[in-house]
């Protein structure tokens, strides 16, 4: 089944009324099979339930579910529903979202998203709430990302010379050409030679508090709003609300006053210095590199893939604020998988000026599972130093690195 609502907005005008937007899902399973589905709690228990509906005051319900369940109770639901990413353009979208595609068009500031995939998805969305569109990952990339303009749109294209970046005025996508106005002149560009399209920052705050993966691989975060016959309403702007199947969901990660992942958090301070090793920037739920986070235990065949965490390198501090006055902060620290079997270096906590955990991490060595008790510190620091082999293959990863107060 496919859901599907055209919508239609100006790029450059406040809305005062919602957009709605629908999100369709072409599904894996028939409606006859039912997923195994579990919920993880704040105190960190797990058990099998499955929610199948939530009231507006966020009391959530279905079998397993105990009566009067508040949704901010719930640290993660997961299904076992099986997931297929085959998209090969990510649409970047408010709140770190990331919907995976593989054809997109831009027409009269509106995007239309689709897939040919038996996973894919069909939507509309208003280009307000659009980031960027990345047809290919690479170091210059991720660094436009995290450095948008705030006045201008940037395509970064392949030339002969290398990969460069065009600011100007973006008009549209569609029929293989990118359009972008530069320098007074409207010019088309072939798709093939674009890496990204990195649209103007706007300003648009985005609303947090959980985020939602589907079966097509695609990641959105955003206010649950309400689960109702069927659908997720999931607020992502505070003029923007997607509806999503609910049987497309494959997991759910709640954040909330008694939990939060540092990778949605923007550090109060950074300051990263290499000594031989290329400076790349600290990275959110990817690591150092731009890959998924995986940590290998050498006890183990396969490395662990952990979809939250921080990736980063030596020497490298990133300073966050505790102002939820959270307990703990958790975490899995080790190398990452990319260096195959590389890299040492010395991983440390500190808080208000205090060392509350350090500890050498080398990529042969299993990961290391750490909590560490913050309770009534403001500033809590994490660091990386250079181990015996200065700072060549130091991908150190915070894994699942979160604030949690029980």
């Amino acid at each position: 089944m496919i859901f599907f609502t055209s919508v239609s907005t100006d790029r450059f005008q406040n809305h005062a009324l919602q957009t709605v937007l629908a999100m369709g899902v072409l599904m894996l399973l028939s409606p006859a099979v039912a997923a195994q589905s579990t919920i993880q709690w704040i105190d960190g228990s797990v058990n099998s339930a499955t929610i199948e509906s939530m009231s507006k005051e966020g009391v959530v319900s279905g079998p397993g579910v105990p009566a009067n369940t508040k949704l901010d109770k719930i640290v993660a639901y997961e299904t076992d529903l099986p997931t297929s990413v085959s998209g090969v353009i990510e649409v970047l979208i408010a709140g770190q979202g990331v919907i995976r595609t593989n054809q997109i068009v831009i027409q009269d500031a509106t995007a239309t998203v689709s897939s040919s995939s038996a996973t894919g998805l069909t939507t509309t969305l208003p280009l307000d709430v659009i980031q960027a569109v990345v047809f290919a990952r690479t170091p210059r990339v991720n660094k436009q990302i995290a450095q948008r303009s705030d006045s201008e749109d940037t395509v970064i294209v392949n030339t002969p010379e290398g990969e460069k970046a065009v600011a100007g005025i973006f008009e549209g996508l569609s029929q293989g050409k990118l359009g972008l106005n530069f320098n007074g002149k409207s010019r088309k560009i072939g798709i093939e030679k674009v890496n990204a399209l990195s649209l103007a920052n706007l300003g648009i705050k985005s609303l947090t508090g959980t985020e939602v993966q589907l079966t097509d691989g695609s990641v959105l975060n955003g206010k649950i709003v309400r689960v109702v016959n069927g659908m997720l309403a999931l607020a992502i702007t505070a003029n923007h609300t997607i509806e999503i199947p609910w049987s497309a969901v494959v997991r759910l990660e709640r954040q909330s006053d008694h939990l939060v992942y540092l990778s949605s958090l923007e550090p109060v301070a950074v300051e990263q210095q290499t000594i031989f090793t290329p400076q790349r920037p600290w990275q959110r739920d990817r690591s150092i590199e731009s890959n998924p986070i995986r940590l290998q235990d050498p006890d183990k065949s396969s490395p662990q893939t952990y979809r939250k965490g921080i990736g980063t390198q030596s020497y490298s501090a990133l300073q966050f604020a505790n102002t939820n006055q959270f307990e703990r902060l958790q975490f899995v620290a080790g190398i990452d998988a990319e260096t195959n079997g590389r890299g040492d270096c010395q991983m440390t906590v500190t808080a208000d000026g205090i060392e509350l955990w350090t500890q050498r991490i080398a990529a042969d060595t299993p990961p290391v599972k750490v909590d560490v008790d913050i309770s009534g510190m403001a500033i809590v620091t994490l660091i990386v130093e250079p181990g015996q082999q200065f700072d060549l293959a130091d991908h150190a990863d915070w894994a699942d690195a979160k604030f949690v107060k029980p």
